[in-house]
């Protein structure tokens, strides 16, 4: 019987016992390009995370090329962010505040290369922002629970992902994340 809150796929075993790997979902071609633009957009999730230890991705677009490159929706050790880095430096909307393990928690933030527009909310309240915010381009991808389908794996679910192809107000943002 397992321990967690939710059921996993069964591992069919003969004697011993098994680990599972991690679910790799990434979106791609005109999966990925039939609705992401590279204008100015919003991204919201809600998710939880098991047990947090560190960085653990909700979604990250990238490049195929500069997987560094990319948008994130991230659970952190002391806050939830969304990022967008388009360089070794990041560009964040932020809640600063530690993330209880098995909370589900609603976030959102702007992508636009405005910076009056660099706004995004968690669980209702206004997050700050520690940069510039900048747009993405060239992204053709999008990766769901993990950085490029090989590290910082979501190790709960995502109740939901949603893309908005315009800007968000923060009124908007924090109705959203309610």
């Amino acid at each position: 019987m397992e321990a967690a809150s939710f059921e996993t796929s069964y591992i069919p075993t003969t004697g011993a016992s098994a680990t599972r790997n991690a679910d790799v979902v990434v979106m791609s071609g005109t999966n990925f390009s039939s609705w992401y633009t590279e204008g100015e957009g919003a991204f919201f999730a809600e998710a939880s995370t098991a047990v947090v230890t560190g960085d653990t991705m909700v979604a990250e677009g990238a490049t195929a090329t500069e997987p560094i490159q990319n948008f994130s929706l991230t659970f952190a050790t002391t806050s939830t962010q969304f990022i967008n880095r388009l360089t070794s430096s990041s560009n964040d909307i932020r809640k600063s505040s530690a993330v209880a393990s098995k909370t589900m928690v609603k976030f959102s933030g702007n992508m636009t290369g405005n910076t009056s527009l660099n706004i995004g909310s968690t669980s209702g309240t206004t997050a700050s922002s520690t940069g510039n915010q900048a747009k993405l381009t060239g992204a053709d991808r999008m990766y769901i629970g993990s950085r490029t389908g090989s590290s910082l794996f979501l190790n709960a679910p995502i109740r939901k992902l949603a893309y908005y192809s315009e800007t968000l107000t923060q009124a908007q943002h924090n109705a959203l994340t309610s």
